[in-house]
């Protein structure tokens, strides 16, 4: 009855939260037919249309073609973005409309899921103070490198984003000790599926709950009680976390060149930023007030101790995978709660909640949309107006269609897609190309023309990717360039179009006047041309497939490399098997002797679905074995039928020895993908169990005991 007498409050509440939040931007954007384009966002269409292909073949794991020499449809990037995208599209949204949708939806989520979740644990003016402060977060700009905020997720991290509205909705159940229900798994599976920091940190904050509550019961069976249902979560989620661990050995990890020093720590923490300063004084004053009171919260000085292991360990983790940027925002998120949870424990009354809540709130919220007239009166720290959200906003959601000299792009889109070439790869010309929306608006070139392209986004899931930087030295001093130690390469446009032979690109697309010149002059055939862009015909004999006639001697190190052009740049020129061995990796490129190669074109076809290559004339016979080059970025789920196992070879490619005039090369899933979706169909299963057994237990058990008692009485 209670909470339903808050329902038009709440109700009221909500809407002008997401009333301030709009207020920032013109939603209406979101519906307009363009194609968004900004940052690294603008390839994730892509994505979201590869996740719809492979569901319409009835495939969970599959082969993606669109950037580098291929990459594993989603085995490193996050699922519930494009799950979204796809499901707005079958209720009836265009492709690139439901893409954008998808982005205004996890937007609006903020407020939402902060206010809504936030009102099971919270009073209304809690609430309100909790959402204010998930949106001035949210519209940081100061540091949108470090994830969670309008400009991040418009620059490529919407997934991360989820992942942190689901950490935010789990522990508003974890809070209450109802992690078994519906709610608590949903918002956990988001965590996990979000972004493996979010995972990381749901799962260390649910162990932290744990902990609390061993220390006020002192009974371990209560403490544990609250584990099973993210037990089965975390099984539940296993089809893709068990595959992305398993497989992470096969792929480039990213490395950090960060150092840590107290500098940089005090920059993460932004103690000098209002909305930040205004959680740590509130919490430790809420603290200490609550010491006085002995009321302090078991769970929120749990979270307290959290966040500062969390921000310590930031000094143990430089040069690892762990150190990255987006761990902040889940710093500043375990801190916010600890503060309500502290707030929350003083127990005062409403009155006095609203008398504290609603100025804070107010203030919190005018830093983000500024009343000219308040701002005058407010301290210089809370004066922190969002400058260029909005900008960004317009930037991204008018689409790549509206921005100047688009005709120029998509010109280039058009000619691709009109090409008759179901194997050959396009390369363009790496610059920063924002007058038409972002530096990497080629990413798009799948989406749009159905031809890969040797570039893209998935640092984390190709193992080309360092070849295509280094590769665009040859042709752009200035490429930009992940971070990994490289020496820069001569200028030479001939040698670079000659390496990209090694990845099939038959199609090269220069936008610098020094390259197009350059093209012109060494002969290559201009089949394309407009005010900004050519597109030159280029290694006309490549093949996807090649036999390669001369010795191919074997480097083994204790780890196969798998950034060969880094370490190996000959590797562009001579291919080498890579194994694991016991040899020093500098002694065995020291060691390596490559002799005479040559590669002869091989015809062959992909089967409809894209999984399969065939080689129709492979050369060999038996007795007479061949050794078959596939320019495909190296995976173990590889495998071929008609030859002998699956070697990875530099750059990063693939060879089968073979002693049939024919062989396939196959993509398959491997035990650790069958494992993994057996494992969360069972685990979705036994959840669904667990709690129709506790649903049909709480029905039950009145009738039973009506029933009992007028036995008693008869």
């Amino acid at each position: 009855m209670q909470r339903s007498k808050s329902l038009p409050l709440d109700l009221l509440l909500l809407a002008s939260l997401v009333w301030v939040l709009w207020g920032l931007f013109d939603p209406l954007l979101a519906f307009t037919d363009t194609h968004i384009a900004g940052g690294d966002t603008i390839s994730h269409p892509w994505i979201a249309k590869s996740l719809k292909q492979a569901w319409s073949r009835g495939d969970v794991w599959s082969w993606n073609h669109g950037w580098f020499a291929g990459f594993p449809m989603l085995y490193f990037y996050f699922y519930p973005l494009y799950v979204l995208v796809v499901l707005l599209e079958l209720v009836g949204l265009p492709e690139a409309v439901a893409f954008k949708v998808a982005i205004l939806c996890v937007v609006t989520a903020v407020p939402v899921v902060y206010y809504l979740t936030g009102r099971r644990w919270l009073s209304p003016p809690q609430a309100v103070l909790f959402t204010a402060l998930g949106i001035g977060l949210f519209f940081d700009e100061s540091q949108s490198f470090w994830g969670g905020n309008l400009k991040s997720v418009l620059s490529g991290q919407a997934s991360h984003q989820i992942g942190l509205l689901g950490l935010v909705g789990f522990l508003s159940y974890v809070i209450r000790g109802e992690t078994a229900r519906w709610g608590a798994v949903f918002f956990y599976v988001l965590a996990i599926l979000g972004h493996v920091y979010t995972a990381m940190f749901s799962t260390l904050c649910l162990g932290v709950y744990a902990i609390a509550r061993l220390v006020e019961t002192r009974s371990v069976a209560r403490a544990a009680s609250c584990l099973w249902m993210p037990i089965l979560c975390l099984v539940m989620t296993s089809f893709w976390w068990l595959p992305f661990l398993f497989y992470r050995g096969s792929t480039v990890t990213p490395i950090s060149s960060t150092s840590v020093n107290w500098t940089e720590v005090l920059n993460i923490l932004q103690v000098a930023d209002g909305r930040y300063a205004l959680i740590y004084a509130g919490l430790f004053a809420c603290l200490v007030a609550n010491a006085v009171k002995r009321r302090l919260d078991a769970f929120g000085v749990g979270l307290l101790a959290f966040a500062a292991l969390t921000t310590a360990s930031l000094f143990f983790l430089e040069g690892t995978f762990f150190l990255h940027a987006r761990f902040a925002s889940a710093i500043h998120l375990t801190a916010l709660f600890a503060f309500l949870l502290a707030f929350r424990a003083l127990d005062l009354g409403r009155r006095a909640q609203w008398a504290l809540a609603a100025p804070l709130a107010l203030l919190v919220l005018q830093s983000v949309l500024p009343s000219a007239t308040l701002d005058r009166r407010l301290p210089a720290f809370m004066r922190d107006p969002v400058v260029d959200s909005r900008s960004w906003w317009l930037w991204n959601m008018s689409g790549i269609e509206r921005r100047r000299n688009a005709r120029d792009v998509l010109g280039v889109w058009s000619f691709l897609a009109g090409l008759e070439d179901d194997e050959g790869r396009v390369a363009v010309e790496y610059e920063n190309y924002n007058r038409y929306g972002s530096p990497r608006v080629f990413e798009l070139t799948p989406y749009m023309t159905g031809k890969p392209v040797f570039e893209g986004l998935l640092l984390e899931s190709s193992v080309n990717y360092p070849s295509l930087y280094y590769i665009n030295f040859h042709f752009n001093q200035k490429t930009w360039w992940p971070g990994f130690p490289v020496v820069v390469p001569e200028r030479d446009v001939r040698q670079g179009v000659e390496y990209l032979a090694r990845y099939n690109i038959k199609y090269f697309v220069a936008g610098r006047e020094p390259t197009r010149t350059d093209m012109r002059a060494l002969g290559y055939p201009l089949l394309y041309e407009n005010r900004s862009f050519e597109i030159y015909a280029v290694n006309a004999s490549s093949r996807i497939a090649s036999r390669v006639e001369g010795e191919i001697p074997v480097l083994r190190t204790p780890k196969p490399l798998m950034e060969t052009v880094l370490n190996f740049p000959a590797s562009l020129d001579k291919i080498v098997e890579l194994e694991a061995g016991d040899t020093a990796v500098e002694d065995a490129l020291e060691a390596i002797d490559v002799g005479e190669q040559q590669l002869v074109p091989l015809d062959g076809s992909w089967s409809e679905d894209g999984q399969s290559y065939t080689v129709f004339e492979t050369g060999a016979a038996p007795g007479r074995p061949q050794n078959v080059l596939f320019k495909i970025s190296y995976f173990p789920n590889w495998q071929s039928a008609g030859g002998e196992r699956v070697r990875l070879v530099t750059p990063n490619l693939m060879l089968v020895r073979t002693e049939q005039p024919s062989v396939t090369l196959e993509y398959r899933a491997g035990w650790p993908e069958r494992l993994a979706l057996l494992a969360s169909v069972a685990a979705l299963l036994a959840a669904a169990a667990t709690r129709a057994l506790t649903w049909s237990s709480r029905r039950g058990f009145p009738r039973r005991a009506v029933r009992s008692s007028q036995r008693r009485g008869g």
